[in-house]
């Protein structure tokens, strides 16, 4: 089973547009024989209409490099908030040592093998705990510029985790539609072509439905945009 942003067809979204228009190009002509099957000029003005608004519909690769922006910084908000906890933490060590209760309620091993959601919440705890023991922390460098800074860095690691989640379900929800689209005028031209190539027979090969080819192995990096696999992210 396809399942809702997966294409039904296997060409390029930019072959499927150039064709129509070749189509809606040639087809006034031959019109009152394909009129006797059951194709209206309204079927073609309304191919027409979805071929123009598909062709403005935004490609995956808008949303893909918005989401992609999102996870370049939450890397590097994630790299600069374990790097805080730990140098928190060796400040805890020099006062109390690593095997005291303070160090130890810090949690601050595995931080690198933290999801976001696990890190927001230990650094939470960590920024609680450090504003409780800053008197004692001033003399090892602890101050409350530090942790003020610290909180800054969570929020916005957080809001980037909401902003991400939400660019994640724009990028699935407009992808499903283009795809819906995509598959609405494929569905018009299939139509069009199969009637016209028995109301006009002698122009069968005019009419006929643009096929897909693979390209050959060595060059499967530059057409992935042509598999259908590809295009259930389109």
């Amino acid at each position: 089973m396809k399942s809702e942003n997966q294409r039904c067809y296997r060409i390029r979204d930019s072959k499927l547009c150039v064709f129509v228009d070749n189509i809606c190009g040639i087809i006034a002509e031959d019109m009152p024989a394909i009129e006797e099957y059951g194709i209206t000029e309204q079927d073609i003005l309304d191919m027409k209409e979805t071929n123009e608004a598909f062709k403005w519909m935004p490609e995956d690769i808008d949303y893909r490099t918005d989401v992609s922006l999102h996870v370049e910084a939450k890397n590097d908000m994630k790299e600069s908030i374990i790097k805080t906890m730990k140098s928190m933490s060796q400040r805890v060590a020099l006062k109390w040592g690593n095997k005291s209760q303070e160090y130890q309620q810090l949690g601050s091993q595995m931080l690198s093998t933290m999801s976001q959601i696990e890190l927001l919440s230990s650094a939470r705890t960590v920024q609680t705990m450090m504003t409780e023991y800053l008197p004692s922390l001033i003399e090892f460098g602890l101050s409350q510029k530090m942790l003020d800074d610290f909180a800054i860095l969570i929020d916005n690691f957080e809001t980037n985790k909401n902003e991400r989640i939400k660019a994640e379900k724009t990028r699935l929800e407009k992808s499903t539609e283009r795809a819906a689209m995509g598959n609405e005028l494929y569905a018009k031209l299939k139509r069009v072509c199969s009637t016209a190539q028995v109301a006009v027979p002698q122009k069968a090969n005019l009419y006929a439905m643009p096929k897909y080819h693979k390209r050959k192995r060595q060059n499967s990096e530059n057409d992935n945009d042509e598999s259908a696999s590809e295009h259930s992210t389109n």
